[in-house]
């Protein structure tokens, strides 16, 4: 302890003062100083784990607008293998297909799913003056006899100038002596001699047949359609 010794001109005190300490700054303990660098140690790695894992996706699939419903028809038709751009207007026939040419020889195939015991395959024709139509081919299997043809004479070989096993009506309506009838020359050449051609003008011309069907099944619809002239011509189909 120091003794302090203070003089007046009157008197004289005596102060005791005490020694001030000295303060010591002690380093942090070594675990807290290297505790950050741990972490960050710790994280990077795994932060370039994760951006190795982003990299690794796949790129997000572009969203794609969605199809516009197909028009729910009155026929259970399923698949049709050939589309076509029609010019024709009827619109209470021709639920198979409506067809418009000129058109090379070109094969049409549906599949279709039987609702009655005895379906009927339908064609009508509606030619323009110049116009024409070849229909051959003709062909119905069943998918689980894909073997065994279900048409008569599908192919017009047992015909002569009618054909035989098929119905032709409403020819009356023919502008002249435009009637379909059976050829042998200009037919489809993988589908025998025969085909039968159609020029009815300014009416409709029905060739129809029916076949034995079983509810529920499958079935395989096909033919061969060429159509000349100046485009004015249509052809329908249905099977109902």
């Amino acid at each position: 302890m120091t003794k302090v010794t203070k003089t007046s001109s009157t008197s004289s005190t005596t102060l005791l003062q005490r020694p001030q300490r000295q303060l010591k700054l002690q380093p942090a303990p070594v675990h807290l100083l290297r505790a950050p660098r741990v972490h960050q140690r710790l994280a990077l790695p795994a932060l370039l784990q994760q951006l190795a894992q982003l990299q690794r996706q796949p790129p997000p699939v572009p969203l794609r607008k969605r199809p516009l419903p197909r028009s729910q028809c009155s026929f259970p038709i399923l698949l049709a293998t050939s589309t076509t751009v029609s010019k024709c207007a009827q619109s209470d026939f021709g639920f198979l297909l409506t067809q418009s040419g000129p058109t090379s020889w070109f094969q049409f195939s549906y599949t279709y799913l039987a609702t009655s015991l005895a379906p009927t395959l339908r064609f009508i024709f509606d030619n323009g003056p110049a116009d024409c139509s070849f229909l051959d081919g003709v062909s119905v299997t069943d998918y689980k006899n894909s073997s065994v043809e279900l048409l008569s004479n599908p192919s017009f070989e047992n015909s002569i100038s009618s054909p035989v096993s098929w119905t032709v009506t409403n020819s009356s309506t023919c502008q002249g002596s435009s009637q379909g009838r059976i050829i042998s020359s200009g037919c489809h050449s993988g589908s025998g001699s025969n085909c039968f051609m159609d020029n009815c003008t300014k009416g409709f011309e029905y060739l129809f047949q029916s076949f034995t069907a079983n509810i529920g099944d499958y079935y395989n619809v096909s033919f061969w359609l060429e159509q000349t002239g100046g485009g004015a011509g249509c052809l329908y189909a249905d099977i109902f």
